[in-house]
């Protein structure tokens, strides 16, 4: 049960960054503050998170020796 709140977390999380996304380029609202909030030092701090989150889906995959196959066909789609 636990899974279907984090997928809906997840997706609601989603569904608000696309629509941030969408709306701005429709209004034509890409100022210098927008454009300079993802500076290098933040790109890599996140996807140094990014990288720590896949390796413990990893360990944890790995150590419930759960067949891979269903796993790596959902995280591609």
């Amino acid at each position: 049960m636990d899974h279907w709140i984090a997928f809906g977390l997840l997706s609601a999380v989603a569904i608000h960054m696309a629509y941030e996304g969408v709306r701005d380029l429709a209004d034509g609202v890409i100022n210098e503050e927008k454009l300079n909030f993802h500076s290098f030092t933040r790109v890599l701090i996140v996807s140094f998170a990014t990288s720590l989150d896949a390796f413990g889906v990893g360990i944890g995959l790995g150590v419930s020796h759960k067949p891979l196959a269903p796993f790596i066909i959902s995280i591609g789609v």
